[in-house]
């Protein structure tokens, strides 16, 4: 039987797969309440459009965030703060792109190659 403590740290992990998530995770870092489009504006890729990075954040990325407790989001104002999980997470988010980095030979995560095709 899994203790609760051993599936909060498995949503924790697959929540930072993601590299958006772990981008909304370090905007977050040290920054009182954002909207939606401050939010989509600050992560976004410069081929990226503002409008498509705010619908990923708000049907996917932000509930899976807040359901993590990695984030506080409220859907009808479209507002984000960070929670209480939010610096922890920063840390464990920031140690993977380390990692990331020192092993770039590494078979990419099922998320990243959804994107990729």
């Amino acid at each position: 039987m899994r203790s609760n403590a051993g599936s909060e740290s498995e949503a924790v992990f697959e929540c930072l797969a993601e590299k958006r998530r772990r981008d909304v995770v370090a905007a977050l870092r040290g920054r009182g309440a954002a909207s939606l489009r401050e939010l989509a504006d600050s992560i976004a890729d410069p081929n990226d459009r503002t409008e498509r990075v705010e619908l990923e954040l708000h049907h996917r990325h932000l509930p899976k965030l807040a359901d993590a407790g990695l984030a506080e989001y409220d859907p009808d104002d479209r507002t984000i703060e960070p929670s209480e999980g939010t610096a922890a997470a920063d840390v464990v988010a920031r140690t993977v792109e380390q990692c990331g980095a020192l092993c770039p030979d590494a078979e990419p995560t099922r998320s990243d190659r959804a994107r990729l095709e």
